[in-house]
């Protein structure tokens, strides 16, 4: 019987509140209040 491998998600909100300078990660300051409920709300 196959075992299958352990599986893994990363799941990338673009928007942080302010961007850290050793970031590579394609991501935004948010201007305003950050749009968490409609990205979470889509997955």
């Amino acid at each position: 019987m196959l075992i299958p491998p352990p599986l893994s998600l990363y799941v990338h909100l673009p928007w942080c509140v302010r961007k850290c300078p050793y970031c590579d990660f394609n991501s935004h300051e948010a201007k305003g209040a950050l749009p968490f409920d409609g990205s979470v709300d889509a997955l």
